[in-house]
């Protein structure tokens, strides 16, 4: 594997209903809560983006191919696959999963991956 990590966090495929869908946060006048009970959401101040991005798997997918087909080595691949109404994995866990235990441990192990991966090339490309 080459010194070189791949993430994509906002094109999940998969939605399940046992995991809540996030929505936009309440501002409490200096920062957003991210409580599913909070009220009045606020779009403006707490903005939660719920789209997913399109085509970013399969970039991510082209971009190692890429790389191995050029240098012989893949990269670390680390992919959300969570519709981003679930997780938003490159935010702050409270925003990224609001506090649903599910997504939370889904947060968790994406950025594991990732620190695993930073670990591997720290130990293998000195």
């Amino acid at each position: 594997t080459g010194p070189c990590i791949i993430l994509t966090g906002h094109d999940g495929d998969i939605s399940p209903d046992n995991i809540d869908d996030r929505n936009h946060g309440c501002w409490n006048g200096s920062t957003c809560d991210w409580s599913k009970n909070c009220f009045p959401e606020d779009s403006t101040n707490c903005r939660g983006v719920t789209a997913n991005d399109e085509n970013t798997q399969d970039m991510a997918r082209r971009a190692n191919d890429y790389f191995e087909a050029h240098t012989g080595q893949t990269c670390h691949l680390v992919v959300n696959r969570l519709a981003r109404i679930k997780l938003d994995p490159n935010r702050e866990v409270n925003q990224a999963a609001q506090f649903d235990p599910i997504a939370i441990n889904a947060y968790n192990e994406f950025h594991g991956f990732a620190e695993t991966a930073r670990l591997n090339i720290e130990n293998s490309h000195p």
